[in-house]
């Protein structure tokens, strides 16, 4: 389910979007390779992301287009490791020469959730006329304005948390030539 609102009055415009989801997927256990009870097994999958609030308000002036604009959302399904152990081939292996593969052990499917995700980015953006046909578009912006340490995955092999980008500046121009 998806439910926008927008509108605007003069220099200032507003969006307010939320979106609800729920994914599902049914597979055998044999086909997941997974040590699990049953034959069927029943998952949400990665990109089963619930709750989605996006808003963004912006306001022109002089030219100058101001943007503020939030994202939340709620975590993300993922597979959690149980622990590493060393895989041994018995009696083809023997441990004191041979110490086996390292390999990982993971719980249930995609059985936990990613923490929430949310930011706050900025922007003031402004064309010029170069010409009937040429123009200059320069934005400046902040992104994830509040610094917030959103996960971006678990590295299974490292077990640290991976981060998406800390709060982020930046500048671009584009040259538009009709």
């Amino acid at each position: 389910a998806d439910a926008p609102v927008e509108g605007g009055q003069g220099h200032f415009f507003a969006y307010l979007g939320y979106g609800w989801a729920r994914v599902t997927y049914e597979a055998a256990t044999d086909d997941l390779g997974a040590w699990i009870d049953g034959a069927l097994f029943s998952y949400s999958p990665p990109h089963d992301r619930r709750h989605q609030l996006h808003t963004v308000v912006s306001y022109t002036w002089w030219d100058v287009t101001t943007s503020i604009s939030w994202a939340l959302g709620t975590g993300r399904p993922y597979t959690q490791v149980y622990g590493v152990d060393l895989a041994i081939d018995v009696p083809n292996q023997l441990p004191p020469r041979q110490p086996g593969t390292a390999q990982t052990i993971f719980q249930r499917p995609y059985d936990a959730r990613l923490p929430t995700y949310h930011r706050l980015d900025v922007s003031a953006e402004r064309s010029f006329s170069l010409s009937d046909r040429t123009s200059l578009d320069a934005k400046l912006g902040v992104i994830n304005l509040y610094d917030r340490r959103n996960v971006f995955y678990y590295d299974v092999n490292t077990f640290q948390r991976v981060n998406q980008s800390p709060l982020l500046p930046y500048f671009s121009v584009q040259l538009r030539i009709e």
